[in-house]
C-alpha cells in the first residue's frame, strides 16, 4: 500500500512547526494514523492536543534517516501517511534518492521561508531560498518514474514584510 509523504522543509524560524501545528489542529491526522518525523528541535513545540492520532519520532542526525530506519518505523507504527519536518541545513538528495521505502510516495513538498530573508531581486538566483527551491524541484523530477504527481510548493511566511 502506498503511503503519502508530506515533507515540510525550511530553515530555522521559517514556521515549519507552526505550520504543522496548524494542519494537525485543522484535522490533517484526524482520520489517518500519521507518523511525524521531526528532524530538528526549534523553539516551537507540537501542540499536544493535536497529536491524538500522531506518532512523533525525532531524528537528530541526517545519517539516521535511512531506508532501513524508515522501514523499521513503518513496521512498528503502521502509518497511513508520513509528515516530515525536515531540517533546512540537511542535504535533500539522499532523502529522495535512497531514504524512503518504495511505497513511501512524495505527495507534497513544502518549503517555508521567513519573509525577511526572501531576496528582493528576481535575479538573486543563488540565495538559500532559491537554492532550496531548486533542490526541491530536482527532488520532484527524480520521482517522475512514479505515476503520482508531486506537489512542490515554495511559500514565504511574513509576506507583509516584503516591499
Amino acid at each position: 500500500m502506498d503511503i503519502p509523504v508530506y515533507l515540510v522543509a525550511g530553515f530555522l524560524d521559517s514556521g515549519k512547526t507552526n505550520f504543522i501545528n496548524g494542519i494537525l489542529e485543522d484535522g490533517f491526522a484526524r482520520e489517518d494514523k500519521t507518523l511525524l518525523i521531526c528532524c530538528e528541535e526549534g523553539d516551537e513545540e507540537y501542540e499536544k492536543k493535536a497529536l491524538d492520532n500522531v506518532t512523533v519520532v525525532t531524528v537528530d542526525d541526517e545519517d539516521e534517516l535511512t531506508l532501513a530506519f524508515c522501514k523499521e518505523l513503518e513496521k512498528k507504527y503502521r502509518p497511513k501517511q508520513v509528515l516530515i519536518e525536515y531540517n533546512g541545513m540537511w542535504q535533500m538528495e539522499p532523502l529522495y534518492r535512497e531514504g524512503f521505502p518504495a511505497n513511501w510516495i512524495f505527495s507534497t513538498i513544502l518549503l517555508l521561508n521567513e519573509g525577511e530573508s526572501v531576496p528582493m531581486s528576481p535575479y538573486s538566483t543563488m540565495s538559500p531560498f532559491s537554492t532550496c527551491c531548486f533542490a526541491i524541484s530536482a527532488a520532484s523530477r527524480s520521482t517522475a518514474s512514479t505515476s503520482a504527481p508531486v506537489n512542490v510548493v515554495a511559500y514565504a511566511t511574513s509576506l507583509q514584510k516584503l516591499r
